[in-house]
């Protein structure tokens, strides 16, 4: 698992804006950002944004821990048996001639 001071949640979580993370790089929008854009906009419609984004990286990184604690190694998995497909050539002979070659 990741580390949480590391993920998108607690990076807009505990930043004063609302924080975009792109590949490359991460764009926060500040309060004076949103009512320099938005002239109708007040502090409590950005309160209300950073919430709602704060919820949308919330359920996204539990969604994501969820996931993660599913996924389990192929090594992990008492006695697997490795499943081969035959080679695709070797099963139009073996349907053809109604033996097996080797």
């Amino acid at each position: 698992m990741k580390n949480y001071k590391e993920s998108d949640y607690a990076l807009n979580k505990y930043s004063q804006g609302i924080v975009y993370k792109f590949a490359d790089s991460i764009v926060e929008v500040t309060l004076e950002d949103y009512l320099r854009d938005n002239p109708n906009g007040t502090e409590a419609d950005f309160a209300k944004l950073k919430a709602w984004s704060d919820g949308v990286y919330h359920k996204r990184e539990m969604q994501e821990q969820r996931t993660c604690r599913q996924n389990v190694s192929i090594d992990q998995v008492p006695e697997v048996e490795l499943a081969v497909v035959p080679d695709f050539g070797q099963s139009l002979m073996e349907n053809q001639t109604g033996e097996r070659k080797p």
